[in-house]
């Protein structure tokens, strides 16, 4: 006999974050709050409280003070006249115009009036002043001056969420990614129904790579509540960084819900156009321009799919207004490069790679693409240059050990195509390695080790016979494809009149190719 349980948002939202590990869907009452209250007839109260702290509040600690200019509705509500209070931040005006007045009510003290309240985050003066002069830091960028002043901040503020919060930003900021984690894990532990530092601790967690860490902790701040437009960005840049594009294209959807702007259809469009879907990538990118037409990341993003699809003249022309727009990046300059290749404007392109190389970070395709440039010249020796320029930057980068191979092996370097096509294989699954023994089968049969080249053309065949080949598609104009079959014929011609053993069983291997 099935039992249903029926559960409301909120009592649904607590059994999650029970289930994640987070206390409960509120943060804890354990700030004070001062408050001076003077009635309209002139009579005068003063008294405290504890209160919680809205999440983003509690990282952030900015607003301490406010005055509230209070009166009660027909049905006894209160509500507050804005024109009349002071505040910094409607919301935080939101937050206390009904905790003050349930306090009011508590005292009897129905008539209207005005409070002056202070939200009491920290409890030594000295300690804000610093707080609030590292904070100004990071803003401007001196994030090591940042560090000096909170960690200046004594106990026992100085293990409050919002000190460590802006510590290990700082760290994170200074790309110390590993160094800000245990920050965040300290705040979670002075705030754990907290969920806005899940979400943050999450970010470093990308970063780092550790993108099952990552989605655990932004689903945790999922479940603390859907105000977060940004989780629903994260989760799904999270999905995309792992090549899950199902689950990044539905929480890009899903933050359409948050925000009906260019942000999220710009993100749905980056995550289509990694998956290969130019259409969609083109519709949601549109949808993005039509809402923002200046942003660069939505120009450079359409101008990517435009290349792909074949308008190289529109391309040009978004990638040259996103660097008018907001400058020079890696990601723009190479699109440009790539889009100035396509348009037969080489000459253009090289200078546009080069200045792209000298960006700090992953530029192993620029190195690449300019090596294929050069490669489908025919420009070998430029091409195995490039190439190489790059695998001392990026020794590991099986894009430039796969195309260096190729390239030595057109140039006739057979020896040094092998050592490069033999590192390839011991640095990846083999089950991925087909393009590689293909590689070392077409070095061994150049030079006459036919036994050996049957060897590892078969092993190519075993593992992937339909493996991805670049060049081939290149040379042969087609979208698929591979020199697997063009290579094992030209073993059997060659084998034929000296080889028997080798002239066997490279036949039959070419005859299960071809399905016979």
């Amino acid at each position: 006999m099935a039992i249903f349980l029926n559960f409301d948002r909120d009592q649904m939202k607590s059994i999650f974050f029970l289930l994640l590990g987070v206390s409960s869907i509120t943060t804890a009452e354990r700030y004070p709050v001062e408050v001076n209250f003077t009635s309209q007839s002139g009579q005068k109260s003063h008294f405290t409280f504890k209160t919680k702290a809205d999440s983003y509040d509690e990282v952030k600690c900015y607003q301490e003070k406010l005055v509230l200019a209070l009166s009660q509705n027909d049905d006894q509500s209160w509500v507050t006249s804005k024109e009349v209070s002071q505040f910094e931040d409607e919301s935080f005006l939101e937050f206390f115009t009904p905790l003050v007045g349930e306090q009011l009510k508590q005292r009897n003290l129905n008539e209207a009036g005005v409070a002056s309240v202070e939200l009491k985050f920290f409890q030594d003066k000295s300690n804000r002043v610093a707080y609030d002069e590292a904070r100004s830091l990071i803003e401007e960028g001196q994030h090591q001056d940042a560090l000096k002043k909170l960690k200046s901040i004594e106990m026992p503020d100085k293990i409050l969420p919002c000190v460590l919060y802006h510590t290990g930003k700082a760290l994170s900021s200074l790309e110390k990614y590993q160094q800000s984690i245990p920050y965040y894990d300290q705040a979670i532990a002075a705030a754990p129904d907290n969920s806005r530092l899940y979400y943050s601790r999450g970010f470093r967690y990308k970063k780092l790579g550790e993108y099952q860490q990552a989605l655990n902790d932004t689903y945790k701040t999922l479940a603390g509540g859907d105000e977060f437009w940004e989780t629903y960005h994260q989760l799904s840049d999270i999905y995309d960084l792992m090549d899950d594009h199902v689950n990044a294209i539905k929480y890009a959807s899903l933050g359409l819900k948050y925000r009906d702007d260019d942000y999220f259809y710009g993100d749905r469009g980056w995550v289509y156009l990694d998956n290969g879907n130019l259409q969609m990538a083109k519709l949601d990118f549109q949808k993005a321009l039509e809402t923002n037409p200046e942003k660069a990341s939505h120009l450079s993003g359409m101008a990517e799919v435009l290349n792909q699809l074949g308008a190289h003249q529109e391309s040009l022309g978004l990638v040259t207004k996103a660097i008018e727009n907001e400058g020079e990046t890696h990601f723009r300059l190479q699109t440009k490069a790539d889009v100035l290749i396509e348009m037969g404007r080489e000459e253009e392109a090289v200078k546009v790679f080069h200045k792209a190389m000298e960006y700090p970070g992953d530029v192993s395709n620029s190195y690449n693409n300019l090596g294929w440039m050069y490669q489908k010249n025919n420009q070998l020796e430029l091409a195995i240059e490039t190439y190489k320029q790059g695998l001392e930057k990026f020794p590991d980068d099986l894009y430039l050990l796969n195309n260096v191979a190729m390239s030595l092996y057109l140039n006739g370097s057979y020896d040094d195509s092998m050592t490069h096509a033999k590192y390839c294989i011991s640095i990846q699954d083999e089950s991925k390695t087909a393009l590689e023994h293909w590689l070392l089968g077409a070095n061994l049969m150049a030079t006459n080790q036919l036994d050996k080249s049957f060897q590892h053309l078969r092993k190519a065949f075993v593992i992937d016979e339909n493996f991805g080949d670049g060049y081939y598609q290149f040379v042969h104009k087609k979208s698929e494809g591979n020199f697997l079959k063009e290579t094992l014929s030209q073993l059997v011609s060659l084998s034929k009149e000296s080889n028997d053993a080798v002239y066997v069983k490279a036949t039959l291997l070419l005859k299960k190719l071809d399905g016979k």
